[in-house]
């Protein structure tokens, strides 16, 4: 495949020398990728089987200075639509990577897409079926539906993953002789030192793959059980911002601004852009027409530490507003997002001048929280408890009792209680 190199400031790009002036690009598909090799090539084979035109749709694939094999995508890979390979000259992150695909994105239609996400045939075509019938502000996600499948297999792999693997052996019918083989080998053998790869192009051109697929139980899972598809009544609805698929007009990005660079690490850095897009008043929206699965992978052992950094960053960016600092409950495991909502909406329902005290002093248990946090990220509960060395007051005491018998505020008065009680 024949392709150009343009010198950017930030990165390379290779781009493929198909005529784009003969092209009509809508639909721009971002995918940032650093060392996922092969499972970002597997994402790729599976946006080149869609339904939806290809002169309408472009992907730029933004390599974030990988030190795996991803560089030989470009050897092996050549969709009928506009392929964009970018390689940043560094490691610059998520934030920076996606808004580098932003800015270079042609299309009035964004699709975000995680790496090792395969999506089915149509998802370009309902992800553009969608946005083209809401209005400007819509954000639209898939990724509170998806599987997991495993399409490698690594030798860093933990317990429960090789645990669940191990049950696809012995389930019936579902994998082919060779597969199975595969899978027997790697459980069985301790001297396997390299990924293995499960499928190949032409099981994700003929959708041969569901035998590796599995339910997974994730935060959207909860959601959906406790307020339909649609959250209604979720009081944290900019969560859905979730880029591992997600699609929302350009425009609407434009207004609002592009990822904040300032998150360097893992986590939070679309869940900021996500509150700034609600602040903004844009409306979410998720569709199980969307669902995807994701390749499992090794897990990092850094991510808690990550998310606790970013989570700072995200607090101290909105001067500790108490929607986003009530969030600490779920890092330190006290609480559950669906528990934190119920206690929100509480919250928010406490008459103006009533139980100053107990709102003064659950902020301030938030607060030391989140120092707690940040000294050990971890969700042992006990370990916090003892830390904060919190106890009522006589007044805050009188407080809580007139709260229990105006019996409106439960799931507030349960979670004050847990954390500061015995």
């Amino acid at each position: 495949m024949n392709y150009t190199i343009i010198e950017h400031e930030e990165f390379k790009e290779y781009k493929s020398l198909k005529k784009e002036h003969e092209l009509k690009i809508e639909v721009s598909i971002i995918i940032p990728s650093y060392n996922k090799f092969p499972q970002n090539l597997l994402t790729l084979y599976s946006l080149e089987i869609q339904n939806f035109d290809s002169n309408k749709m472009e992907v730029l694939f933004i390599d974030d200075c990988s030190t795996d094999e991803t560089q030989s995508i470009l050897d092996s890979f050549n969709p009928d639509f506009l392929f964009r390979y970018l390689r940043c000259k560094k490691n610059v992150g998520r934030s920076k990577a996606r808004n580098l695909g932003i800015n270079e994105a042609k299309g009035n239609i964004l699709i975000f897409l995680d790496a090792e996400m395969l999506v089915r045939p149509d998802f370009v075509k309902q992800h553009y079926l969608q946005q083209l019938n809401s209005c400007t502000l819509q954000v639209i996600t898939g990724a509170l539906f998806f599987e997991g499948i495993y399409s490698c297999l690594y030798p860093s792999f933990t317990v429960d993953q090789k645990s669940q693997i191990s049950k696809k052996i012995n389930k019936k019918n579902e994998l082919d002789r060779r597969t199975k083989s595969i899978l027997y080998q790697f459980i069985n053998d301790q001297d396997i030192t390299d990924y293995i790869v499960l499928l190949s192009k032409k099981d994700i051109m003929r959708q041969k793959y569901k035998g590796l697929t599995f339910t997974m139980h994730s935060f959207g899972t909860d959601l959906i059980e406790n307020f339909g598809d649609d959250l209604r009544g979720f009081m944290f609805p900019w969560m859905l911002f979730l880029t591992g698929n997600l699609s929302l007009k350009k425009e609407l990005l434009l207004n609002v601004g592009l990822f904040d660079e300032n998150f360097k690490f893992w986590g939070y850095e679309d869940w900021e852009l996500g509150y700034r897009l609600s602040k903004y008043g844009a409306k979410f929206k998720s569709s199980k027409l969307l669902m995807g699965y994701h390749q499992e992978h090794p897990v990092s052992l850094n991510k808690t530490n990550e998310a606790a950094i970013n989570f700072r960053i995200f607090l101290k960016k909105y001067n500790y507003e108490f929607d986003l600092l009530i969030l600490i409950l779920q890092l330190t495991g006290f609480a559950t997002f669906v528990e934190i909502s119920k206690c929100l909406k509480d919250f928010k329902r406490l008459p103006v001048n009533k139980y100053n005290y107990i709102k003064h002093l659950f902020r301030e248990v938030l607060l030391e929280l989140v120092r707690q946090f940040e000294m050990e990220p971890t969700q042992d509960t006990k370990r916090f408890k003892d830390k904060l060395g919190i106890s009522f007051k006589e007044v805050e005491i009188v407080e809580l009792k007139e709260l229990k018998e105006a019996e409106q505020y439960d799931t507030l008065i349960n979670l004050i209680e847990r954390i500061i009680l015995d």
